[in-house]
């Protein structure tokens, strides 16, 4: 008997996108928010808490935190046309590609006069991300924490889901200040 094994890669392409918030809730408590965009045609679902609490980091470079990130949604946030069907509506008979948006929180006390990292890492990016070679996503925040009561940082918001579609013959204005 013959026996031959070949090992390949294996990607879970569904991710769109994602970004990191944080907010000051007071002193050196922060409530860290992860906002995942996934790609609703391929069928694979978003990650679990579980999952997403080994694919984030939060450290000072000698300590890092136990991650106990909550999960919710989904909410799609396809801006479609009113009469589209997207593939979070109806995943074998669309017109166009959705997504969906979850979002995992966690609040963490952060030690005081240090930098703390937050980052996301998984593997992949959806084929349609108009990305080449770059199989990786990546996302990352940096918070300096200050023993100053007067210095709360919290992170920019951005105003508008980052997911724009277009529909024939009508004007566009896309805004996504913070």
């Amino acid at each position: 008997m013959v026996f031959s094994l070949f090992a390949t890669e294996g990607y879970a392409a569904h991710t769109k996108g994602a970004e990191i918030e944080y907010k000051c809730l007071g002193g050196n408590l922060y409530e860290i928010t992860l906002i995942y965009y996934h790609d609703c045609t391929n069928g694979v679902g978003a990650p679990s808490t579980g999952t997403m609490n080994n694919n984030i980091t939060i450290s000072d470079g000698t300590n890092t935190l136990t991650d106990n990130f909550t999960r919710t949604g989904p909410v799609q946030i396809s801006q479609v046309c009113a009469t589209a069907v997207t593939s979070c509506d109806n995943s074998s008979t669309y017109d166009v590609e959705g997504v969906n948006q979850y979002i995992y929180k966690q609040t963490v006390t952060l030690a005081a006069n240090k930098t703390w990292n937050i980052r996301y890492r998984e593997c992949c990016r959806d084929a349609n991300s108009n990305l080449t070679n770059s199989p990786q996503m990546y996302v990352d925040a940096q918070i300096k924490t200050t023993t100053s009561q007067w210095v709360c940082n919290s992170s920019p918001v951005l105003a508008a889901a980052p997911a724009p579609y277009v529909c024939a013959f009508t004007s566009l204005t896309l805004g996504v200040g913070a």
